[in-house]
């Protein structure tokens, strides 16, 4: 074998006042030919080409300075720049590792030591090494034996150090180890994420870490040249990609020794539960991919949207495409290389190695369809949404109607349905007092439908012409992208007869009217206090239904089912107490008040929730109800 295998040479570079010049010097005193960095001599020799590793002790320039010279080792044998290149990998201002000289760092050498033994007693165990293979570890070997010998004292450090889990901020790049997966916390969601370190930088006191992990590729903006996302069935044949994101973390200067685990990142190696927690967060990533473009979901937990956070329980539609085009100054990770983690749609999630799946983010992007909130929202926290068998059952509606309104929004919906009947959407007016069942009844076709179900009233969407239509063609755009089921609730300002002094009203109408043209989707209205029709509205209209006030046997089944709701079996209650509520003058918004109060108002007393507290709710609601008519009756009375 070759001598250059474990040969090796220590010079010191040492600066010359007199010539002004830096020349190399063996570090036992004896001079040494005229090189330049790297072995070369002017004439393009190159002296140290039969050594493995030559160490240079890089010498202060002034002669009387006490600093500690730096250590550099510069790599001569090819096949320990081949080792080294494996075993380090990525190294922060290192151009590349075929630059000549390839000078290497003392301390990324002492840091790296560890991976170094690992390869070394790798190849060791292997039986049938190739005359390669022995070259690389006899290499390693000297490189080792070196480290050990001259750097004992640091070494035994790191040493003592990393058996209790345990590293000062000197010491740090021990653990700083480009290609090792480290652990975080998303202090949003509060939940643990795993990313890829590529390499480290130190400078002002701090180590600042950059990373990666993994993400999905956002659409470019020419997708959406129509001015909103595209529909969802349009999207449904794209293919999923993912991608590698860049992220920066810093760990500040500390003093002492510290737990490795308490720092802002760590190795994961380091957690207490390491093959367990690896395991959770690959199945999570494996969960996140599985929600890749439009779900349709429910979310009981926190959300957050920047540093805000918020406690949802809702149905959820889960759309990064859609959150990024309605909130553009949002902060997102953004791909910088695809690296082809990608798949068909089918199986995505498959496609994705259990090591790109440790790397999945915390959270996915989409709307909480409740409270109208763009959130982020934890992906442990998503589960199926389990659906209402037959929910037009319950309608408060002569069974005809039902049967009517099933078979309307079934055609429209159906695939099978001619191409010139989707030409315009169906319109559905839900007439009729507060309280009867309108609302509900706009939920349950969404939910027959297995619909996203989205829910603004006239107010929400503005009483200026301009923020009337932005915030329309907005709601437009999002049931269309969706495929969604649309209530507009309170709408009887769009329905009742126009007259000529409102000009504002007027505008606003003919916007409404103007962008329903252009829908396709399913769209409900509820009113409730429409005299006399507008005739074009009317005629835009497929199907009115007309909610009377409720019957006794209809508040039976409101009362028993919000009950039902509070956890309290309608047989706590006797048939004489139900038949007393069921006979009080209310709709189904005071009964669901009236049953939530009352729950709060035993609970806070400590007790179980009785007819008694229901009926205490209703005689409070019922005589502010009489003192309120009173008032405003009265002369005194003043807003």
């Amino acid at each position: 074998m070759s001598s250059s295998a474990v040969a090796v040479k220590r010079l010191d570079h040492i600066f010359d006042k007199d010539t002004r010049t830096w020349s190399y010097c063996d570090t036992k005193g004896e001079p040494s030919p005229r090189v330049l960095p790297g072995g070369k001599t002017p004439s393009g020799a190159d002296v140290w080409t039969e050594c493995c590793f030559v160490v240079i002790r890089e010498m202060p320039a002034d002669p009387d300075s006490t600093d500690e010279p730096d250590v550099v080792v510069t790599i001569k044998s090819p096949h320990l720049r081949a080792v080294c290149k494996r075993v380090i990998g990525n190294i922060a201002n290192l151009g590349s590792w075929t630059i000549e000289p390839l000078e290497l760092s003392i301390h990324t050498l002492l840091w790296v030591l560890p991976l170094l033994k690992e390869y070394s007693h790798g190849l060791s165990a292997k039986e049938d090494c190739s005359s390669d293979e022995e070259q690389e570890l006899l290499a390693v070997n000297a490189l080792i034996a070196y480290l050990r010998e001259d750097h004992s004292s640091t070494v035994a450090s790191i040493d003592s150090l990393l058996a209790q889990q345990e590293i000062t901020f000197e010491l740090l790049p021990a653990i700083l180890i480009p290609g090792t997966i480290f652990l975080c916390v998303d202090v949003a969601v509060d939940s643990m994420s795993a990313v890829w370190l590529r390499n480290y930088d130190e400078d002002s006191g701090a180590y600042t870490l950059h990373c990666e992990n993994i993400d999905a590729i956002e659409r470019q903006p020419g997708h959406w040249q129509q001015g909103a996302p595209d529909n969802i069935l349009e999207r449904a044949t794209q293919t999923k990609k993912f991608g590698r994101v860049h992220n920066v973390w810093r760990i500040p200067y500390f003093e002492g020794v510290v737990k490795i685990n308490t720092l802002p990142l760590y190795p994961l190696q380091y957690h207490s539960k390491e093959a367990s927690l690896r395991e959770a967060l690959v199945a999570r990533g494996r969960k996140w991919a599985g929600l890749h473009g439009m779900h349709h979901a429910m979310y009981k937990g926190v959300a957050v949207y920047n540093t805000s956070r918020f406690e949802v329980d809702s149905r959820i539609v889960i759309d990064r495409d859609t959150f990024r085009f309605y909130n553009s100054d949002y902060r997102m990770s953004n791909v910088h290389h695809e690296a082809e983690l990608s798949a068909e749609p089918s199986n995505a999630q498959d496609e994705l190695s259990d090591d790109d799946l440790l790397l999945a983010p915390p959270t996915v992007y989409g709307l909480s369809l409740t409270d109208l909130l763009w959130l982020e929202f934890s992906v442990t926290e998503i589960s199926p949404i389990e659906w209402s068998e037959d929910p037009l059952t319950g309608l408060i509606l002569p069974e005809n109607q039902r049967d009517t309104l099933r078979c309307l929004v079934e055609a429209h919906s159906s695939k099978i349905v001619s191409e010139q009947n989707r030409r315009h959407c169906l319109v559905i007016n839900l007439f009729g007092p507060p309280g009867v069942g309108k609302s509900q009844a706009a939920e349950a076709i969404a939910e027959h439908l297995k619909r996203p179900f989205y829910r603004i009233t006239v107010g929400e969407l503005g009483d200026h012409t301009n923020s009337f239509e932005r915030t329309l063609k907005r709601s437009l755009h999002i049931v269309t992208c969706w495929n969604a089921i649309l209530l507009i609730d309170e709408a009887d300002i769009f329905l009742e007869h126009r007259s000529v002094q409102d000009v504002q009203r007027n505008a606003m109408i003919s916007i409404f009217l103007r962008q329903l043209e252009q829908f396709r989707g399913t769209l409900l209205l509820t009113t409730s206090r429409v005299r006399s029709f507008d005739p074009v509205f009317l005629s835009r209209i497929n199907l009115s239904l007309n909610f009377h006030e409720l019957n006794k046997k209809a508040k039976l089944r409101i009362w028993q089912a919000v009950l039902s709701d509070l956890g309290i079996n309608s047989g706590a209650f006797t048939g004489e107490e139900l038949e007393g509520l069921v006979n009080r003058k209310v709709n189904g918004h005071q009964i669901d008040s009236a049953a939530r109060t009352a729950a709060l108002l035993a609970d806070g007393r400590g007790e179980k929730l009785r007819c008694a507290h229901v009926l205490e709710t209703l005689d409070a609601m019922e005589g502010f109800e009489r003192e309120f008519t009173a008032m405003s009756r009265s002369e005194n009375w003043y807003l």
